[in-house]
C-alpha cells in the first residue's frame, strides 16, 4: 500500500483545493480518515479486480533475426545464444556484452 502525506496550513488556497480533492476521490470510491488536526490525509481504496495474467512460452530457440546480426564467436553472439532480448543488446558494445557475461559469472559463483 502507498501511503502520501502533505500537511498544508487550514484555510490556505491549498488547503481549500484539497478538500476539492478529497471530495473527489470519496466519489472514486477512496475513504477517507481524519488524522489529528491537520485535516484528512489517509486516503484508502481497496481494488478488488483480478489480475490479468499472460502466458508465455518459455523461449528455448535463440531469435533467428538476432543470430543473423551477429557474428559467430562474439560476446553479442553469447548472449543472443542465451536467449537475451535482441532489443535490451542491439546497441550494446563487445565491451557491454564482455561486461554482463563478466557479471553473470561472478553471480554464480
Amino acid at each position: 500500500m502507498n501511503t502520501i502525506t502533505i500537511k498544508f496550513g487550514e484555510d490556505t488556497a491549498a488547503w481549500k483545493d484539497m478538500q476539492e480533492v478529497v471530495k473527489i476521490l470519496n466519489d472514486k470510491g477512496y475513504s477517507t480518515q481524519p488524522y489529528g488536526d491537520i485535516g484528512t490525509v489517509k486516503l484508502t481504496k481497496i481494488i478488488e479486480e483480478e489480475m490479468k495474467v499472460s502466458t508465455e512460452e518459455k523461449i528455448t530457440e535463440p531469435d533467428p533475426a538476432a543470430m543473423n546480426k551477429t557474428k559467430e564467436g562474439t560476446f553479442k553472439r553469447i548472449l543472443v545464444e542465451a536467449n537475451y532480448p535482441w532489443e535490451l543488446i542491439k546497441d550494446w558494445t563487445e565491451e557491454d556484452c564482455e561486461a554482463e557475461l563478466g557479471a553473470i559469472e561472478r553471480a554464480n559463483k
